[in-house]
């Protein structure tokens, strides 16, 4: 996007035009080890979640990376005790940190173990959406119910 202002007659106009980039300024960005990514939750098993990679850092993905979050990378406690089912649900966004590389280099593997990582916006038993509310809890925007899950302490997003 790009905006300026011309003077055309004593008269000042402001323009915004929104260009696609050409092909010399694409970036080509992918996951990497170290990386914080922005995914989504696509479902839960017992012992991992299968997620979908949407940002790296500030960038959004031209297309889609798979992701794994292990249960023994969701929490900084014993893996026996995580339920996976209170961390995260499917439709939540999480901000994790990639790890590794998954089963034959096709996906990432990925951690929300660090205090700063977790879900930023969930949906609900419902299907509405949720928010979070405290560093263990989201809460509906509509209903104000409130559900379980490993959130991502964010400063700014946790009054």
């Amino acid at each position: 996007m790009h905006m300026y202002t011309t003077v055309e007659r004593d008269k000042e106009t402001k323009i915004v035009e929104v260009r696609r980039e050409s092909e010399k300024e694409k970036r080509h960005v992918m996951p990497y080890v170290g990386c914080i990514v922005t995914a989504k939750v696509q479902n839960i098993g017992q012992r991992f979640a299968k997620c979908t990679i949407h940002c790296v850092e500030c960038s959004v993905l031209s297309h889609e990376f798979n992701g794994v979050l292990r249960k023994e990378d969701i929490m900084p406690i014993e893996k026996e005790k995580v339920k996976l089912e209170q961390c995260i649900h499917p439709g939540d966004v999480i901000l994790a940190r990639v790890i590794g590389f998954g089963d034959n280099q096709h996906s990432y593997l990925l951690s929300t173990v660090e205090d700063e990582l977790g879900v930023v916006s969930g949906i609900g038993d419902l299907g509405e959406r949720m928010i979070p509310c405290s560093f263990g809890e989201i809460k509906s925007v509509i209903s104000g119910t409130r559900e379980p899950r490993k959130v991502a302490h964010i400063p700014d997003l946790n009054h």
